[in-house]
């Protein structure tokens, strides 16, 4: 008797195996050469010499490449070779393909998780931030802020060194921080300029600004504006328009405080 149940035992689990074994296999793959999983639902497949990312349905969802190299766990990139030239692009894991073939190279994420990638049309060496299925260009780091331009939209924003979006692209133009303020400009409106937490204190409304910080003698707290008439004003971090006496006086105040007598 106990060797019956024994005997009974181990075809139950040959069984279990087997039926394991089988539901791993998945036939929509049978026709290619090579499956991998690479992020998300999608497979890398491939056929003879060329890769494609497939769906779990087996559908082929990109253009047969040369290559299909992971990013990480969430963006995949596609290489086509020609000759002794490449052309990448990149792919979320939603299955959306988030660029053209636009760049020669795309590198490893940084540790900050940026994608450095390189131009196909100038060679320009330039970094991308990849939030879902939405794709920023990121410019240089000012007191540990980024501009960001949208792909798609051409509109620039602000993100914060930690990767968080603190101004959704929305302006034409964004420049660097300068004593905690930054420069920021909407063509039919004009400039104006927001703060290190993204929120816009002084109105986009000026022809012309000068940066914090950026007139030699004159106080860090102040800069210099012209409106669309010319006329030029003083003002203070919060857009005030500051009194030209007591600028001179803040301003000789703030020399005196940084001398070496």
């Amino acid at each position: 008797m106990k060797r019956l149940v024994l005997l009974l035992l181990s075809m139950m689990l040959l069984c279990q195996f087997v039926m394991a074994q089988s539901s791993d296999h998945n036939p929509v793959f049978d026709e290619y050469d090579e499956v991998s999983p690479i992020m998300g639902k999608y497979f890398s497949v491939t056929n003879g010499e060329k890769h494609a990312v497939a769906d779990a349905s087996g559908k082929i969802i990109s253009d047969w490449v040369d290559a299909v190299i992971p990013i990480d766990s969430h963006y995949t990139q596609l290489v086509k070779v020609n000759g002794r030239n490449k052309a990448c692009a990149i792919m979320s894991e939603s299955g959306k393909m988030l660029t053209g073939f636009d760049f020669a190279w795309v590198y490893t994420m940084d540790a900050e998780g940026l994608v450095p990638v390189r131009l196909n049309q100038d060679w320009r060496d330039i970094k991308l931030k990849l939030i879902g299925d939405k794709l920023y260009i990121v410019g240089d780091k000012s007191e540990g802020m980024y501009a960001i331009k949208d792909q798609k939209t051409k509109k620039m924003g602000i993100m914060s060194e930690t990767g968080k979006i603190l101004v959704t692209p929305k302006y034409d133009e964004v420049g660097d921080f300068h004593e905690g303020m930054c420069r920021v400009w909407i063509l039919e409106k004009g400039h104006g300029f927001i703060n290190t937490s993204g929120t816009l204190v002084v109105p986009c409304k000026y022809q012309q600004v000068y940066d914090f910080g950026s007139i030699e003698g004159l106080s860090n707290k102040y800069t210099v504006v012209y409106d669309f008439l010319g006329n030029a004003f003083y003002i203070d971090k919060n857009g005030k328009h500051v009194s030209e006496e007591k600028v001179a006086r803040d301003s000789y105040d703030s020399q005196r405080s940084n001398s070496w007598y």
